[in-house]
């Protein structure tokens, strides 16, 4: 069933929780910790990219996208978070970046991303992903 961050259930919300926390260690920066949401076989394709990358080549390029800049506000918003079986999970969402670069000039982003998550262990890993900025720039505030 595909629904609304208020009408997911307990294993929705856990799913979501895993793309809540993975956000907030990109938000400071917490690379090991970040990485630790991520499958072993991660592959993963961001709309800057004209290839799908593995978990070695995201490992190497993320902390690098952000070294010159602040990150001020990161949301991100629920769109859909599906189930299927007993272990797997998607979840598209919007999210709303605004950063400061090394300059201090501001600048706000919109991405959506689609991501796939496996259950192992008894913890929700990213093993894909697909998304990145929405083109064009961003025209609408975040939501609330």
């Amino acid at each position: 069933m595909t629904t609304s961050i208020h009408g997911m259930s307990a294993r929705e919300c856990e799913v979501w929780a895993t793309i809540e926390s993975s956000t907030a260690c990109l938000v400071r920066r917490d690379w090991d910790a970040f990485f630790a949401h991520f499958h072993p076989e991660f592959v993963g394709w961001t709309s800057l990219r004209p290839t799908p990358v593995t978990l070695d080549t995201r490992r190497k390029w993320v902390p690098f996208m952000y070294a010159s800049v602040k990150i001020i506000e990161y949301e991100v918003q629920p769109l859909s978070v599906r189930i299927y079986g007993a272990g797997t999970a998607i979840c598209h969402y919007l999210a709303f970046k605004a950063k400061q670069r090394g300059d201090g000039s501001m600048q706000l982003e919109r991405e959506k991303w689609s991501d796939v998550l496996l259950e192992q262990d008894g913890r929700w890993l990213i093993v894909s992903d697909s998304g990145g900025p929405v083109d064009g720039p961003a025209t609408r505030e975040p939501p609330g």
